[in-house]
C-alpha cells in the first residue's frame, strides 16, 4: 500500500502553520443563491477559500429543458488527497434558497493537468454552488472542509440573493489546514491512493460486514490496479480500474450506513415494542388485582349485612385508625416545616459560603492572576518568581507567595495542586526536572507559611502543556509559569503527558 506521508513536498508541511481563523470550522456560511432564466447562459468566478488560495474556478450554468447544464472549470488546483488523513475527494452542492442541498457529484482534480473542466446537471431552479473536501464522494451532508462558492451574479436575468447556510456535517480528519504551499509529488497514482483511502474509510465504516461482497469487489478492482501500475501496461487502465474500486467502496459506504442505520431503527422498534408489550402486561396485571379487590369488597359487604357485631368493631376500629391517621398527618406536617426549616438554612449557608469564596477569591485576584476552569479555581504565577534556569524562588516572590498563603489558610476545604511549566528551550528532561523543582519549591514555602502538607500536590509538566506560541519571546514568558489549582476534589497522583 502507498503511504500518503510520501505524496506531499517538504514545503507543503509548511501548510500546518495556519491562523486560527482558518484551523477554526465554520458553523454558517454567507452563500448566494442566483436566480436562472430559460435558454439564458450565465457566467460568474468561484471564490476561494484560504484552504486552496491562488486557485482559479469559473462557473457557466445554462437552463434548458427543465435542467441545468453546469460546467465548472479550474486552474492550479491541487488534488484533494494532499489535505491528507480521511480526505479523498471534492464534491459540489447545488444548495436553494430554503437550505435544500443536492451532491452533483465528485469535482476532479488531476494534478498532471493544470486546468481542466467538468460538467453536471440538477433540477433546482434556483441555487448557491459550493466545493468541500470529504472522505467519499457519496456523503449525504456537506462537511465543513470549505473549498470554494460562488459570490453574487452581475447578471441582470439572474438575480442572486443571500443566504446564510449552517447545515454542515462533521469535519473529516485533515493533515493539513490549506494547500497555500502543498504539492502533490508522490510517485504513487492519484487514482491508486484516492482508491486505497476510500477502501480503508469504508473498512473502518463496517463494509466487511454490511456490504461484504461490494467491499470484496472493490478491493479486486485496486488489487487490478497496482497489478497494472507495477507492470506499466496501461496507464487508462490503471486509471479504470482504481475508478472502479473508489465507486465499489463509495457504494459499500452508502450500504453499509444504511444498513446501519435499519438495524439502529430495528433496534429502537424492538426497543418500543418491548415496552408496549410490558405496559400491557403491567395493564392485565392491574385488571386483575381490580378484579380480586372487587370480590374481596363484595365478600366484606356480605360479612357486614350478617353480623352487626363485625360492622360495630370495624366501626371502633375504624376510629382508631382515623385517630393514628390525624396523629400521622400532625407528625409529617411537623416533619415537612423542620425540613423547610433546615432547607433554609442550608440555603443560607451555601449563600454565605459564596460569598466568602467570593471575598477569597477576589483577595487572591490581587495577588496572582486567576481564571475558572473545569479543573477548578487556578492562580497563575509567571516566570518572574524564580532566576534563569533556577528552581529557588526570588524574594519579592516569597512575598508574594506568603500572601497566597495567608490567604489559603482560611479556605481549609480547598486541596491544591501545584503545577511547573517551562517553554521548549533546552531538553525534554531537563525542562521536566526544572519544572517540577519549581513547583516543589512554592509547595514547599506555603508549607513552611502553615498550609498543611496533605491539602498539597506538586508536579512538574515541562513543555507539555502551553498555553501560548513558543516561537515568541512574549509566548515563551507566558509559558514559563507555575499554576496552583483549587479544588475541593480529592488529591490524586498526576501522570505527566
Amino acid at each position: 500500500m502507498y503511504h500518503f506521508s510520501r505524496a506531499i513536498s517538504i514545503v507543503g508541511l509548511m501548510g500546518l502553520i495556519v491562523s486560527p481563523l482558518l484551523a477554526a470550522p465554520p458553523t454558517e456560511v454567507e452563500l448566494q443563491v442566483i436566480n436562472f432564466t430559460e435558454r439564458h447562459k450565465v457566467e460568474f468566478q468561484m471564490e476561494p477559500s484560504q484552504r486552496v488560495p491562488g486557485s482559479l474556478l469559473t462557473a457557466k450554468v445554462e437552463f434548458e429543458e427543465g435542467q441545468h447544464r453546469i460546467e465548472i472549470s479550474y486552474n492550479h488546483m491541487q488534488p484533494a488527497v494532499v489535505f491528507g488523513g480521511d480526505i479523498t475527494c471534492y464534491v459540489l452542492w447545488a444548495i436553494n434558497r430554503e437550505g435544500t442541498y443536492e451532491n452533483l457529484g465528485e469535482f476532479w482534480v488531476r494534478p498532471e493537468k493544470r486546468k481542466d473542466k467538468m460538467k453536471y446537471s440538477t433540477g433546482l431552479r434556483n441555487f448557491a454552488l459550493m466545493v468541500t473536501a470529504e472522505p467519499y464522494y457519496l456523503v449525504r451532508q456537506p462537511s465543513e472542509m470549505i473549498i470554494t462558492y460562488n459570490g453574487g451574479s452581475r447578471d441582470p436575468r439572474a438575480p442572486s440573493t443571500p443566504l446564510t447556510f449552517r447545515e454542515f456535517g462533521s469535519m473529516p480528519r485533515h493533515d493539513l489546514e490549506t494547500l497555500a504551499t502543498a504539492r502533490y509529488e508522490s510517485k504513487a497514482p492519484l487514482d491508486i491512493l484516492q482508491a486505497e483511502r476510500v477502501y480503508e474509510i469504508a473498512g473502518r465504516l463496517g463494509a466487511r460486514q454490511y456490504a461484504e461482497e461490494i467491499y470484496q469487489q472493490a478491493d479486486i478492482r485496486l488489487q487490478q490496479a497496482k497489478q497494472m501500475s507495477k507492470s506499466s501496461r496501461s496507464k487508462k487502465g490503471t486509471q479504470e480500474f482504481a475508478r472502479k474500486s473508489v465507486a465499489a467502496s463509495n457504494d459499500a459506504i452508502q450500504i453499509s450506513l444504511r444498513r446501519q442505520e435499519a438495524a439502529e431503527l430495528e433496534e429502537a422498534i424492538n426497543k418500543q415494542l418491548a415496552e408496549m408489550a410490558q405496559m400491557k402486561k403491567r395493564a392485565a396485571a392491574a385488571e386483575a388485582d381490580a378484579r380480586r379487590t372487587r370480590e374481596e369488597a363484595n365478600r366484606a359487604e356480605a360479612a357486614v349485612r350478617s353480623s352487626r357485631a363485625d360492622l360495630e368493631r370495624m366501626q371502633r376500629d375504624k376510629a382508631v385508625i382515623e385517630t393514628e391517621k390525624a396523629a400521622l398527618e400532625s407528625a409529617m406536617a411537623n416533619l415537612r416545616r423542620e425540613t423547610q426549616r433546615l432547607q433554609s438554612e442550608k440555603s443560607a449557608l451555601t449563600r454565605e459560603k459564596g460569598v466568602l469564596e467570593g471575598r477569597l477569591h477576589n483577595a487572591l485576584s490581587r495577588v496572582a492572576d486567576t481564571r475558572e476552569s473545569a479543573r477548578g479555581f487556578i492562580l497563575n504565577l509567571p516566570d518572574i518568581l524564580f532566576d534563569i534556569g533556577k528552581a529557588s524562588l526570588k524574594p519579592e516572590a516569597r512575598e508574594r507567595i506568603a500572601k497566597l498563603a495567608g490567604i489559603l489558610l482560611i479556605m481549609q476545604e480547598q486541596n491544591l495542586q501545584v503545577e511547573g511549566h517551562t517553554d521548549s528551550t533546552g531538553t525534554y528532561e531537563y525542562n521536566l526536572s526544572l519544572s517540577d523543582d519549581r513547583a516543589r519549591s512554592v509547595l514547599n514555602f506555603m508549607a513552611q507559611h502553615g498550609v498543611q502538607r496533605e491539602r498539597m500536590r506538586s508536579t512538574g509538566y515541562g513543555f507539555n502543556r502551553p498555553i501560548s506560541d513558543n516561537t515568541t519571546a512574549e509566548g515563551r514568558r507566558s509559558n514559563r509559569r507555575v499554576e496552583i489549582i483549587l479544588s475541593e476534589d480529592e488529591l490524586a497522583a498526576t501522570a505527566r503527558r
